[in-house]
């Protein structure tokens, strides 16, 4: 799996996930090889390959605790937000009526 680019990655995903989940809790995490020997079931595979898209895409998201401390926030001043929110936040200055 390495190597992929992420348009060649297998399409699994949360549904996938819960899919192979309620089949694994239906039929058991064993089985019957046709050879007649007992081994793990392939779904175990599948939902662990789900696990480990669905962990790699949440850290590329930033959505990991370890993810989002590593985000960095630009505090530049070149788009004039910080001015913008300096008269915002200033108290109101009651307008005087112009004299007649």
């Amino acid at each position: 799996m390495a190597g992929r680019r992420p348009d060649q990655e297998p399409k699994r995903g949360y549904s996938t996930l819960i899919t192979a989940q309620e089949k694994l809790s239906e039929t058991g995490i064993l089985c019957k090889a046709p050879s007649g020997y007992v081994m793990q079931s392939p779904l175990l595979a599948v939902v662990n390959q789900c696990v480990e898209t669905i962990t790699r895409r949440s850290r590329e998201f930033g959505l990991t605790p370890a993810a989002r401390s590593r985000i960095i926030a630009h505090t530049d001043d070149d788009d004039g937000t910080q001015e913008i929110m300096r008269i915002l936040s200033a108290p109101r200055v009651p307008r005087v009526p112009p004299p007649v």
